[in-house]
């Protein structure tokens, strides 16, 4: 952390009445911001994000690495519903966070859609990640 960045936020601890909390609050952001990045995001950068005040995009840490992407691409080249596609993704995602199945439907409304997307989801998940 170099003094000239971090400047507001030194002044702000010093115009602090509680040091101890303004301190304890940044290091609780900081630990969340690493939890939810997997802890792809170091504790030092995130203290220096929490510090700064810096909003981190959460999707940039995603959980799907780059061979489980192009597999998914490869069977959705035979799926033509966008909505369907996203939603498969999406479920992925929050399956392999959640290390459990987890369905999510993104512009869908159809039973038979929605069952589609559960069933892709399952595939992949049980292809990838069991």
């Amino acid at each position: 952390m170099s003094l000239k960045d971090d400047a507001v936020f030194l002044d702000q601890m010093n115009q602090s009445s509680s040091v101890f909390e303004m301190v304890f609050n940044v290091s609780q952001q900081a630990r969340k911001l690493a939890e939810d990045s997997g802890n792809v995001l170091t504790h030092k950068e995130a203290l220096t994000y929490a510090a700064r005040g810096i909003k981190v995009d959460m999707e940039q840490f995603s959980a799907v690495n780059d061979f489980e992407t192009k597999y998914i691409n490869e069977q959705f080249c035979y799926i033509d519903d966008h909505d369907i596609k996203k939603s498969v993704m999406e479920s992925f995602r929050k399956s392999k966070k959640s290390k459990s199945l987890r369905f999510v439907y993104i512009g869908i409304t159809s039973k038979s859609k929605m069952a589609r997307v559960r069933v892709l989801t399952r595939m992949l998940y049980y292809k990838l990640l069991k």
